[in-house]
């Protein structure tokens, strides 16, 4: 069927339908007292379908994160790789040489400051370079990082310590059951 070029191919079916005469239509903002409602949650993404500038939402604190923050005084960055190891301890940790890894980091000079960056991203261990680039898609400035390598492997183990404790069985927990877990690995 051809098509009629006398009409604005750019107006409405509405004006279309009036033969192209425009409708006289006003805008008024929504106004009111009250509160708008609540914006709903976001949905997670299917497992899979994360990419690397995927951060999922904080996890609830943890005792050793509070401890950790505590007793260490750990900056915003050094609190944001925490986060990472509690979003990934959530999701099940990722199972290595009959562990569990949640961070399995790694350090890394980038214009003279040592990086401590995770190579556990959305339930995998990626490589170095993998990890670099997940790192910078999120925000390398996100990360901890150090005047030095033995400045940063030596903050990192701190952490560790207390990231350990999170994998730890709950009291009253047989030997069996921990090693079921996959305890002890980052």
């Amino acid at each position: 069927m051809p098509r009629d070029l006398s009409v604005d191919p750019f107006s409405s079916p509405a004006e279309q339908a009036l033969g192209g005469q425009q409708l006289a239509m006003t805008f008024e903002p929504y106004q009111s007292n009250e509160e708008p409602p609540p914006l709903p949650k976001p949905r997670p993404k299917p497992k899979g379908t994360e990419t690397a500038g995927d951060v999922p939402a904080q996890p609830p604190r943890t005792k050793n994160f509070n401890a950790a923050v505590d007793k260490l005084k750990l900056n915003e960055q050094e609190q944001f790789l925490y986060n990472m190891h509690l979003q990934n301890l959530a999701a099940g940790g990722v199972p290595n040489q009959g562990k569990t890894s949640t961070l399995f980091a790694t350090t890394v000079e980038i214009d003279g400051r040592t990086y401590v960056i995770p190579t556990v991203w959305h339930s995998q261990i990626v490589t170095p370079d993998q990890a670099v680039q997940n790192a910078r898609a999120v925000g390398i400035q996100n990360f901890p990082n150090y005047g030095s390598e033995a400045e940063a492997e030596a903050r990192y183990q701190g952490m560790h310590d207390f990231m350990e404790k999170d994998l730890m069985p709950p009291a009253g927990m047989t030997p069996d059951g921990a090693a079921a877990l996959g305890a002890g690995a980052y």
